[in-house]
């Protein structure tokens, strides 16, 4: 083991009161962990912590400091990557293959305000769309968000720039949406992660997971800078004026739509139909915080070679000859070979 032996006592996480404090005793206790092989591990945690909120690195910081050993803090990392980044990354273009890939156990430790119950898992429906579509759009002014096109059923100026909109979810509607128990359980591990490193969800907004479903979760978007949104291409960043972000994109980003962005990238959200709740910028911020996660640990691109493979093939070979290990480097996740993708 490369642990020290004796490790020094690391000061409680419930102690610390700032973001640096925290960091430079989770700093403290990842410098124990010397091995070669633990490295990217180690430089992983490190980027998950510099995105999180203060109470979530609290808990990102309690996680490790329980580990000890080796062993332990990979199965951390590799629960995070695999209950949560993978998942998020993949819940757009295969919403199964997202959920499965949350299948595997996690050693993380919630306490008991964490648990998901039944009616947390109330099951969103596509009937609510329509209508929350109609509510997207009187909230935002019959306009695309990120390029002020108008939309084209809207009474619009004539002379303006129109196209169809579309209600784009920042939190994935396919996370609120369960078919089965199965999927129940599966996407359950996806929103343990999701409060425990994003904990204001819960104790402030009050969002379940049958909740995705509701106006200040969607924006009001273009289909094609929608599927980029939806997909994590490009983010908005919050700086310190209230309601307006910094748009920021991503590679595989599709760069013809920056003609139609707004040339200092700042993007303002207004309220044009005070019934109807803004975007939350926590739900933006988690959108902003994944993406960057995925970009600074380079995790977006073992994903993206694994959602290729599922584009080229639909289903993993059945022979076993499929090259997955190498692309997931998690084992259990071997029960996807029996079955095709939706």
């Amino acid at each position: 083991m490369s642990r020290a032996e004796n490790p020094s006592h690391t000061v409680p996480s419930s102690v610390l009161s700032t973001s640096f404090e925290v960091k430079a005793s989770l700093d403290a206790t990842l410098e124990k962990y010397q091995a070669l092989d633990l490295q990217a591990t180690v430089k992983f945690l490190k980027v998950l912590f510099n995105y999180l909120p203060l109470d979530g690195q609290r808990n990102l910081a309690e996680d490790v400091f329980g580990c000890q050993s080796d062993a332990e803090i990979r199965q951390l990392a590799d629960c995070l990557d695999t209950g949560f980044l993978r998942p998020m990354l993949s819940i757009a273009p295969f919403p199964r293959l997202a959920r499965r890939l949350a299948r595997r156990p996690c050693r993380l430790a919630f306490d008991d305000s964490m648990e998901l119950n039944a009616s947390d898992l109330e099951s969103a429906t596509e009937n609510e769309q329509q209508q929350l579509r109609r509510n997207c759009l009187s909230r935002d002014g019959y306009q695309c968000v990120v390029t002020k096109i108008w939309d084209r059923d809207s009474d619009h100026p004539p002379e303006l720039r129109q196209g169809s909109l579309l209600a784009a979810h920042i939190i994935p509607f396919s996370f609120g949406r369960f078919q089965s128990d199965d999927d129940r359980e599966q996407t359950s591990l996806v929103w343990g992660n999701i409060f425990r490193f994003f904990p204001s969800l819960r104790s402030h907004v009050n969002l379940t997971p049958g909740d995705v479903n509701r106006e200040d979760n969607v924006i009001a978007m273009l289909s094609a800078p929608q599927e980029e949104f939806v997909n994590f291409r490009f983010v908005l960043e919050a700086p310190e004026i209230p309601g307006h972000y910094r748009l920021k994109t991503f590679p595989g980003f599709s760069d013809y739509l920056n003609r139609h962005f707004p040339h200092d990238n700042i993007v303002v959200i207004s309220h044009h139909h005070s019934h109807f709740g803004v975007p939350r910028p926590e739900f933006l911020d988690l959108h902003a915080a994944i993406r960057n996660i995925l970009n600074d640990s380079g995790k977006d691109k073992v994903i993206e070679k694994l959602l290729y493979d599922f584009r080229d093939t639909g289903a993993l070979a059945r022979d076993g000859s499929t090259n997955i290990g190498g692309l997931l480097s998690v084992s259990q996740l071997s029960v996807l070979a029996s079955d095709r993708v939706d």
